[in-house]
């Protein structure tokens, strides 16, 4: 079934999935082109469900999936007999040498290789739940610590930072400093959760000292996870639209609001 849609014939429990030709989503909310996740629940396009309660998808159509890289489970479009259109295709067998960070040199680690398993509030204020690479073998292929150090950095003027682990970040990806496309985040006694620091953190910090990170659970913050909004209730949104008041923009433009609370 290598490569596939992923269809209400052929989709299994448990299957081995990855983007199909279909897909309309972010460029890393899967780990990339080269990211695998697997089948966690579906419900077919009559309403028939299959899976554990809490990973069988809200609307009928679409297919739970949990992403290796990423550590989302998110929700996608099941092809039917109604419907060709299907967002994941089957896996091909990965080649390990893409996956191995034996041969990866450091600060070349790239988003493929990450396997984000461990809550942590991210954010310096307002922080929102996140999932975090904490393997030390990972994590010194960006820098000389890991998750539990206590470092301290001339530029902060002496604050202690915790490191909490590895996780990617498209905006910080775009800066000007920014060297490689997977960050380490640590979490200081300023913050209300993990931040970034950019420059060269080998250089600019000093471990001072250890300490066990408590993981955090998604009902722990107030702010929304990492992609918590899924795909199938926004697309019945959409669809299901009844703009009842008119609103105008800082531009002076018309704008036609759906205000029901439901939706």
């Amino acid at each position: 079934m290598q490569g596939q849609p992923v269809s209400e014939q052929l989709v299994t429990l448990g299957a081995t999935v990855q983007r199909g030709p279909d897909w309309r989503y972010s460029a890393d909310e899967d780990g990339g082109p080269r990211g695998v996740g697997i089948v966690m629940g579906w419900r077919s396009a009559d309403g028939q469900a299959s899976g554990p309660e809490d990973a069988v998808p809200a609307h009928r159509g679409w297919v739970r999936v949990q992403w290796q890289v990423t550590g989302y489970c998110k929700n996608y479009r099941l092809g039917s007999s109604s419907s060709s259109v299907s967002d994941l295709m089957f896996a091909f067998p990965q080649d390990p040498a893409v996956t191995s960070l034996d041969a990866v040199p450091k600060g070349s680690l790239q988003l493929h290789h990450l396997r984000c398993t461990f809550g942590y509030p991210c954010g310096l204020k307002y922080p929102h739940y996140a999932k975090f690479d904490v393997r030390p073998e990972a994590c010194l292929k960006v820098a000389n610590f890991v998750p539990g150090d206590i470092v301290t950095s001339s530029q902060a003027m002496g604050v202690r930072s915790t490191c909490i682990g590895l996780k990617y970040n498209s905006q910080a990806n775009k800066a000007k400093w920014k060297q490689s496309q997977v960050d380490m985040w640590f979490h200081n006694v300023i913050g209300e959760g993990a931040g970034l620091f950019p420059g060269d953190l080998d250089r600019d910090m000093q471990l001072v000292g250890r300490t066990e990170v408590q993981e955090a659970q998604p009902g722990d913050l107030e702010s929304a996870s990492d992609g918590e909004i899924e795909h199938d209730e926004q697309e019945w949104v959409s669809n299901n639209l009844a703009p009842s008041l008119r609103y105008v923009t800082k531009g002076d433009q018309p704008l036609h609001v759906d205000t029901r609370t439901e939706l």
